[in-house]
């Protein structure tokens, strides 16, 4: 894997100590087009890729994938969107292709109790409750809390969420210095 080249990121795993939003691990294992087996890549462990070159991970968050609907049920706009929620009770909105709404979220990613959307288990998406809220303008069309696949109706249209991930934000650094700097310095050491 060179710095040129593209990847493709199969899994991203967070663990989380105690449930506190504090990571004890983030992992993603990536693959390479030319590679058949993944390699690991840790937040605090850049992956070494060649000659002063390495894949840093920078950035960790939910992202939602999205659908609206037209009064048939056929599919208008989907997507999924990468939005700065991953703390629960932040707030960040997406604007739907071609449309003059905003749908404001929350996310909630482990949520026992729909009455308590606020209290959340745990910040794996287990039992994601989505806080949504659509404007047109100032105005307010819709606003109501959503489990993974519940409609949600406003002007003639249906929005759903059929499926929240992970997502990583990913740095790809190279610095051709960075190998002669580490040779000086063990030269320097042994010397």
């Amino acid at each position: 894997l060179s710095v040129d080249e593209s990847f493709t990121v199969d899994e991203i795993i967070p663990e989380f100590w105690e449930d506190q939003l504090l990571f004890t691990s983030l992992t993603a294992m990536i693959r390479s087009p030319d590679s058949d087996e993944p390699r690991e890549l840790r937040i605090n462990q850049p992956l070494w890729t060649g000659w002063g070159s390495f894949i840093r991970l920078v950035n960790f968050g939910y992202a939602p994938a999205y659908q609206i609907l037209d009064r048939k049920g056929r599919v208008m706009d989907s997507a999924v969107v990468r939005l700065g929620v991953f703390q629960p009770g932040s707030k960040d909105y997406f604007t739907p292709n071609g449309l003059p709404h905003r749908v404001y979220l929350k996310v909630y990613p482990d949520v026992e109790d729909p009455e308590a959307a606020d209290v959340t288990s745990t910040l794996n998406l287990r039992r994601p409750l989505l806080r949504v809220r659509i404007t047109r303008g100032v105005l307010t069309i819709a606003e109501r809390d959503l489990r993974l696949g519940q409609p949600m109706r406003f002007e003639g249209m249906t929005l759903r969420f059929p499926e929240i991930r992970y997502y990583g934000e990913f740095a790809l650094l190279s610095d051709p210095g960075a190998p002669v700097l580490l040779f000086s310095f063990l030269l320097g050491f042994l010397g």
